[in-house]
């Protein structure tokens, strides 16, 4: 029905170099099971876990999805950094137009 993967082993995540914390790597329901309450049962019983554990924060990386910030602000995450995404779908190891042939011109 659902998971939830939390990576602890890196006590140190971003959000607070400090402080020990966790990261939401995954979070996912399916379909089927949506829309009721299997995600924020499992969020719950991550946090009680984590508290056992000493962990001062969990923080998680989202990207542009609305629905999925909306579900994390909802259950009391704050948004507190962003990072621009880019990408290349060019074949960086061809010899035309690609990344190796433009970082050329710039003599690196």
């Amino acid at each position: 029905m659902g998971l939830i993967d939390i990576e602890i082993k890196n006590s140190n995540c971003s959000y607070d170099s400090n402080k020990r914390g966790a990261m939401i790597e995954t979070i996912a329901v399916h379909p089927d099971y949506q829309r009721r309450g299997i995600a924020i049962a499992l969020l719950v019983e991550s946090v009680k876990l984590l508290e056992k554990m000493k962990i001062d924060y969990l923080e998680c990386w989202t990207r542009e999805d609305i629905a999925s910030n909306g579900w994390y602000q909802k259950n009391g995450f704050k948004g507190f950094n962003e990072y621009y995404h880019v990408f290349t779908d060019k074949n960086i190891y061809s010899k035309d137009d690609n990344i190796l042939h433009s970082l050329k011109k710039h003599k690196i």
